[in-house]
C-alpha cells in the first residue's frame, strides 16, 4: 500500500512537471469547482475602453474605472500607476491586460459620459451629433449627461422649462464647471 501511494505521488509530480514544460507555465486549477483559470482576453485600450470594460479588469471597481476615464488620455501603460486607487497590486493585475492606443475623441467622451452617469449599455449623450433636449428628456436620458445622476436629473425635470441651455445652471448642483461638461450636448428646442 505504501508503494502504491508513493507511485501515485510520483506520477502526479511527473504530470505537473510535464504540463509546465510543455506549455511554459503551470496549469493550476482555480479554487472554485476545480475549473481552470480563464485565459486573458485581448488587451483593452485604456484610452477608449468603456466603464464596463474597465470594471471587468481584476481589482478595478467603478470608482477606479471613473478615475481612469478622468485621467485620460494615457501615453503609456505605466501612467496608470498615477491614477488614484490603482495600488501596485492592482497595477500588477492589469498591466498585462491593457494597452495604450490613440485617444478617440468620440469613444473617450462616450466613456466619460458613462463613467459619470453610471450608465452601462445605454444610448450615449451626444452620440452621432444628437443633443439631449433638457426640456423633454426623461430622467434616464438626463443621467447620460456627464455629472448628472438620479438626484440632479430629478432637479432638472422639476426646474423645467428652460429658455436657454444656460438656465440649467439655476438647478442646485449644476454650476459653471458642470455646465462646461454638458453645454455642447444639450439643447432646449
Amino acid at each position: 500500500m505504501v508503494r502504491s501511494r508513493s507511485a501515485w505521488t510520483l506520477l502526479a509530480a511527473f504530470v505537473i512537471a510535464f504540463s509546465v514544460s510543455a506549455t511554459g507555465r503551470a496549469q493550476v486549477p482555480s479554487t472554485r469547482a476545480g475549473k481552470s483559470a480563464p485565459e486573458p482576453k485581448a488587451k483593452i485600450d485604456v484610452n477608449t475602453a468603456t466603464m464596463s470594460e474597465l470594471e471587468a479588469l481584476p481589482g478595478v471597481n467603478q470608482t477606479i474605472a471613473r478615475a481612469i476615464v478622468a485621467a485620460r488620455p494615457f501615453k503609456r501603460v505605466e501612467d496608470l500607476k498615477k491614477v488614484k486607487g490603482i495600488t501596485p497590486r492592482i497595477y500588477s493585475y492589469i498591466s498585462d491586460r491593457v494597452r495604450v492606443g490613440e485617444p478617440a475623441a468620440e469613444k473617450s467622451s462616450t466613456a466619460r459620459s458613462e463613467s459619470r452617469s453610471g450608465s452601462k449599455g445605454k444610448r450615449q449623450a451626444g452620440s452621432a451629433g444628437k443633443k439631449i433636449n433638457i426640456n423633454k428628456a426623461t430622467s434616464e436620458e438626463l443621467q447620460e449627461l456627464p455629472g448628472i445622476g438620479p438626484t440632479l436629473a430629478e432637479r432638472v425635470i422639476k426646474a423645467r422649462p428652460f429658455r436657454t441651455i444656460e438656465d440649467i445652471k439655476k438647478v442646485k448642483g449644476i454650476k459653471d464647471k458642470e455646465f462646461a461638461k454638458i453645454k455642447d450636448i444639450i439643447a432646449v428646442e
